[in-house]
């Protein structure tokens, strides 16, 4: 896949295997667009904000980290001993996610069927 048609998972790619960090806009027709660094999806624990801490300190059972980006959420949660998968459309960011030996499930959070999950 190339940079056009994967530009999280070629972002990704490029600062884990180059240390290049570029600008990602994200753009929506809800509200403003947004400016993120591409070392961001890389963030540790200690680097994030209070309520995204909040929010991992409440998960529980086997956890779905939507939208997982580099995996953050879910290195984070894996190091504390919770089952945790990823979901990530991104083949990029898939690839990455499974090098750190996490589950990915590559699609959308429409086609998850057939598997509960206590967290999202």
């Amino acid at each position: 896949m190339n940079q056009k048609n994967d530009p999280i998972g070629q972002a990704i790619l490029d600062f884990v295997q180059k240390g290049k960090t570029d600008d990602i806009i994200v753009s929506s027709d809800l509200c403003e667009d947004d400016v993120i660094e591409t070392a961001y999806l890389f963030r540790t624990l200690k680097e994030m904000p209070v309520i995204e801490k909040l929010a991992l300190k409440h998960c529980v059972g086997l956890v779905l980290d939507i939208g997982a980006g580099a995996g953050a959420h879910a290195k984070v949660l894996k190091s504390q001993g919770i089952n945790v998968n990823a979901l990530e459309p991104s083949a990029g960011a898939a690839e990455y996610i499974r090098s750190q030996n996490i589950p990915v499930i590559q699609d959308t959070i429409q086609q998850v069927k057939d598997v509960k999950f206590d967290t999202l």
